[in-house]
């Protein structure tokens, strides 16, 4: 076919008149009833001139609006970023109920819509109406002159049509005058929609647009009365442009993102709904891209919006002890509840192998209450470890236990702020501690006086992980309980010695067990753990956020900073600079990255706008 040739090459076909022909039935449920008042015979009008456009006040439903969705209308417009994103602002209405119906009246298919849309913005198909000189006849042509974009049209006929490819669609031009001094008759209209339907159907097209406009000195109104009658029953899709979506300046665009997210209107919505709220007005390239790029970029978003997907690094797996009370970890629960004997809170240490856990009450938590119980009850008891793992806290990171580490060789780690994975078995400890305490606590029997069997319930249970009771892997052998069997009677011919091998014998294969099943326990969590991971990549002078410790009160900012990254550290740590003189370390799954707006979005930047400086600072 040759494109650029009369799309035919016969006398254009002119609209049936026959009633059958457009009172016509379809097997599907028709979305609108006949609702004329004139007899559908009464189509084949005169073909004198038609005088200038007059108001037309016919009783016709169709001359509503009826958005539709443009993925089942046309195709979808500029943006890339989804294939259901574009740039119309049409909405469904094909469940609405009919307006009127009429019990055995014929029924009419009609695909003739009126879209919101700018003509130019279009990706399908683009219908206009020129002289046969290729003068514009009406607002669609007119936009495409402006835009540089009209065809050249020579030698046309009137009441034909010229097919042009313009890249991926066609612009389809339809020849209605022979000079703009020529008055335009409702034949040469109605043969120039009729070659429209011909080319459509010769060319396999799915979908057009159309801009809405008088076409000369005629008005709308009539020319959409033939554009339904052509295309009664018919599967294309018409879309009428109305052009009530502007395309803004480069140098309005800002201005517009900042109306539409910064304003109390805007409210600081995502991505999706300003996006949704600027297409209804506007549309310009790649408009969804510069829409993410600054809602991303927004200052007060990334740090009073707590994020949904935050950052997840993957399990780092802790050294395993080889022996009880080699490693052990420290913790404090409280306050609670203050007890006759002005207890407040409770001091918990749990080894590391056996998971064999103590409890001790305080009254306070002062670095000296601290050291004096870890003396006297852990070392004096249970002698010194080689690690102490606790947390930040001051009492744990006092002159005083840095003096009683070196003093016993003993090496201080310590967790992360706010991250009690660093310290999980500890934690979860005190919830099985908790849990018991609820259980018997009242009005006879307080938290402090129930602590110690708390504990040795604790562990004189067999643990999941160790697969063991932490007292058997510290003692040698099961405590012995109220409900035990009896006790056999001792060989009295074993000496100390033989009892000395035996008890040395069950407590290595039983702590090397032990080990061989928590070794096991912690790479099954690490790989539960790490299929929810979300890493993120940190450098050295990155700008973040840090996530703020919880606070009393709705209105705080969920993220503090944005601080710089002085160094990367091991175990997904890293050190920030949260002052002049003052370094943070901090754990990555604390931290989100800084977005500016110029990383997608530069053209839209001005003076005001953020810009990376030195090192990512702005």
């Amino acid at each position: 076919m040759n494109l650029n040739a009369d799309a035919l090459s016969r006398n254009p076909a002119v609209a049936s008149t026959d009633k059958n022909a457009i009172t016509k039935t379809n097997n599907h449920k028709p979305l609108f009833p006949l609702a004329r008042n004139e007899n559908p015979t009464q189509h084949n009008r005169s073909s004198d001139p038609i005088p200038a456009s007059t108001t037309h006040t016919k009783n016709n439903l169709l001359e509503q609006s009826h958005d539709i969705p443009e993925d089942e209308f046309s195709p979808a417009n500029d943006d890339t970023l989804s294939e259901s994103d574009t740039d119309s602002d049409e909405s469904n209405e094909d469940n609405d109920p009919p307006l009127c119906h009429t019990p055995n009246a014929p029924h009419q298919q009609f695909n003739v819509r009126e879209v919101r849309d700018s003509f130019i913005t279009r990706k399908d198909s683009l219908i206009i109406f020129t002289t046969q000189t290729g003068e514009p006849c009406d607002l669609g042509a007119r936009i495409l002159a402006e835009q540089g974009r009209l065809p050249r049209i020579e030698n046309a006929v009137p009441g034909r049509a010229k097919v042009i490819n313009d890249k991926n669609r066609y612009i389809i031009v339809l020849i209605i005058q022979e000079r703009t001094s020529e008055l335009i008759t409702r034949q040469t209209i109605i043969d120039a929609i009729s070659a429209l339907l011909s080319v459509i159907n010769e060319i396999g097209l799915t979908s057009v647009s159309i801009c809405k406009s008088d076409i000369d000195r005629v008005s709308w109104t009539k020319t959409r009365d033939i554009i339904d009658e052509t295309f009664n029953n018919h599967g294309v899709k018409i879309a009428i442009c109305t052009n009530e979506i502007s395309i803004p300046p480069i140098s309005d665009r800002l201005r517009i993102l900042r109306e539409y997210h910064d304003s109390a209107a805007g409210g600081h919505k995502g991505i999706t709904k300003t996006y949704w709220r600027i297409k209804y007005r506007y549309y310009w390239p790649n408009m969804k891209a510069d829409i993410q790029a600054y809602v991303q970029g927004c200052r007060d978003c990334q740090r009073k919006k707590l994020v949904r997907v935050k950052t997840r690094q993957p399990m780092i797996l802790t050294d395993t002890p080889a022996v009880a009370f080699e490693k052990i970890s420290m913790d404090i629960m409280g306050p609670l509840p203050e007890t006759r004997s002005g207890n407040v809170y409770i001091l918990t240490v749990q080894d590391l192998l056996s998971k064999y856990s103590l409890a001790i009450p305080l009254r306070q938590i002062t670095a000296i209450d601290v050291a004096n119980a870890f003396v006297n009850e852990i070392i004096c008891v249970y002698g010194a470890p080689k690690a102490l793992l606790t947390d930040q806290g001051t009492n744990f990171l006092s002159a005083l236990m840095r003096a009683i580490a070196r003093k016993f060789r003993i090496k201080q780690c310590k967790t992360t702020a706010y991250h009690p994975q660093s310290n999980g078995s500890v934690e979860r400890s005190h919830h099985v501690l908790w849990e018991y305490l609820k259980q018997y606590v009242d009005k006879e029997r307080e938290w402090d006086e129930l602590l110690k069997l708390a504990t040795f319930s604790y562990n004189t249970s067999v643990h999941e992980s160790t697969k063991f009771s932490p007292h058997e892997l510290v003692f040698g052998k099961t405590a012995r309980i109220p409900t035990s069997d009896p006790v056999l009677p001792n060989d009295l011919s074993k000496t100390y010695t033989d009892y000395l091998t035996s008890l040395f014998d069950r407590l290595r294969d039983s702590q090397d067990a032990a080990k061989e099943n928590l070794c096991q326990a912690k790479q099954r969590s690490k790989r539960y753990y790490d299929k929810k991971c979300n890493p993120q990549t940190f450098q050295r002078g990155n700008q973040v956020y840090l996530l703020a410790e919880p606070i009393k009160g709705k209105f705080a900012d969920q993220y503090r900073g944005p601080y710089e990254i002085l160094e990367v550290l091991k175990n997904n740590n890293v050190k920030l600079a949260v002052s002049k003189n003052r370094t943070r370390i901090v754990h990555c799954d604390k931290l989100k990255k800084l977005r500016y707006i110029g990383e997608r979005g530069a053209h839209l930047l001005d003076d005001d706008a953020p810009h990376p400086g030195p090192s990512g600072r702005s």
